[in-house]
């Protein structure tokens, strides 16, 4: 039998029966969904770069996706990602000509 995962409104994960067994586990921290979050606003914004930034939009978003995806595997952040994404959002936003 394949496990199934089911997102409740109560913001929890239920992973289903597999092997006789159910467990539970808690939806992520606000500190790793604010991390999700700040990727996602990066990833959009670099839709949004003038052509002469492709290169350095390439290279962002490359780096962020896989920040991301490591993020949302193993539901921790530390210090010095959140440092990293937000000096690669200040350098989006400075292409684009946005106050941080």
């Amino acid at each position: 039998m394949m496990p199934s995962v089911v997102v409740f409104p109560s913001g929890q994960l239920e992973i289903g029966e597999f092997m006789g067994y159910k467990e539970q586990v808690d939806d992520q921290s606000p500190e790793v969904k604010a991390a999700l979050e700040l990727c996602d606003t990066i990833l959009g914004k670099i839709e949004d770069l003038p052509s002469p930034a492709f290169d350095f939009g390439a290279s962002i978003e490359e780096k962020v996706t896989g920040m991301r995806a490591w993020i949302d595997q193993n539901s921790k952040v530390t210090d010095k990602m959140n440092a990293a994404l937000e000096n690669m959002l200040s350098g989006v936003n400075r292409w684009l000509h946005e106050e941080d």
